[in-house]
């Protein structure tokens, strides 16, 4: 039988991914939801994926991977009102960021009846710096030559771990594990600060006595640093704050402490100082920047195992749609 993938959210991320397995020749019928009905009719017209529908809930009963990419308030909403009435067996790969309180969700909720893991794209080097993030700059090669993180459950059967490792290399990247435990540090760190971030400065300038003339001359500069922010829904984001408040707390102790060192530094006017601060920031950017250039990870890629006498679609994701509970794949 054919695999049903069932795309939950069709903006950047999902329909990108849609359109990696498509260019990917992936054996597979790609469903697709979005309530943005201009990014859902763009993502059929665009061939991300062949079939649209309107009750998302519906079209979960038959899946047999949901890849869900809404933002995270949007995504618990789907989860707790999809948790009944799921395909047995389904593989569920959330792709928001991530809270550690979604996996104690996961095992209440779900038990053995849907395997629930993480899976994060990482936006491939060539698209790093593009303010635009909605379904228009939807690609099919946004994270080729990439990583894509997993958060799998140490209960996870291998066959569902096979789906996320081989859809890592239909997208073109490189799959890697992070533990359960790690993911608020790192999604906090990397997505959430960066957006407090962006709030903060956008209030110092409201707030500055110039602001008329700020908006007048504001350029790339302030519209890059500030665009993650504006893409934010303020409830939701105030609810990652409060969810990840553990681990921003300490990330924003290092933050002050490391402004604080600039102000003192300034205010001494010690130059060289400054200037060696500076240069270090600057040649970690660099270095960064280049091991994503290169996808030179080494010491940190894994490889997943095949399971093989599954077909084509078995080959590429180690799955076989027929081995549900339940169902005899001789019917």
């Amino acid at each position: 039988m054919t695999l049903e993938i069932l795309f939950i959210g069709l903006q950047e991320t999902g329909a990108s991914l849609a359109m990696a397995l498509s260019e990917a020749k992936v054996d597979a019928e790609r469903v697709g939801y979005d309530r943005d009905k201009q990014a859902a009719r763009a993502s059929q017209e665009s061939g991300a994926v062949g079939r649209l529908v309107i009750n998302p809930y519906k079209a979960a009963r038959t899946a047999d991977v949901i890849i869900i990419t809404l933002p995270p308030a949007e995504a618990d909403t789907f989860l707790d009102d999809v948790a009944g009435q799921l395909n047995p067996a389904v593989a569920i790969m959330d792709c928001a960021p991530l809270r550690a309180s979604r996996f104690r969700w996961a095992e209440a909720e779900l038990g053995d009846k849907a395997y629930y893991l993480a899976a994060i794209p990482v936006t491939g080097v060539d698209a790093l710096f593009d303010l635009q993030t909605d379904y228009q700059s939807a690609r099919s090669d946004l994270f080729k030559d990439s990583q894509l993180a997993l958060v799998i459950p140490a209960s996870t059967p291998e066959q569902v771990i096979n789906i996320a490792v081989n859809l890592a290399q239909a997208i073109g990247s490189d799959p890697f594990f992070l533990d359960p435990a790690e993911v608020e540090a790192v999604t906090s760190l990397l997505d959430t600060l960066p957006a407090l971030m962006g709030a903060s400065l956008l209030r110092l300038a409201a707030a500055a006595r110039g602001w008329p003339d700020i908006q007048r001359i504001a350029g790339r500069s302030f519209a890059s640093t500030t665009h993650h922010a504006s893409q934010q829904d303020a409830r939701q984001l105030g609810r990652q704050l409060l969810d990840n408040r553990q681990s921003l707390v300490a990330h924003l102790e290092g933050l002050i402490a490391e402004l604080s060192a600039f102000k003192d530094l300034m205010a001494e006017e010690e130059a060289e100082e400054i200037q060696t601060r500076l240069e270090a920031a600057l040649a970690a950017h660099e270095t960064w920047l280049a091991k994503r250039r290169r996808a030179d990870w080494r010491g940190d890629e894994i490889s997943g195992s095949k399971i093989t006498g599954t077909g084509v679609i078995g080959n590429l994701f180690g799955f076989d749609p027929s081995r549900k509970r339940g169902r005899d794949p001789s019917k």
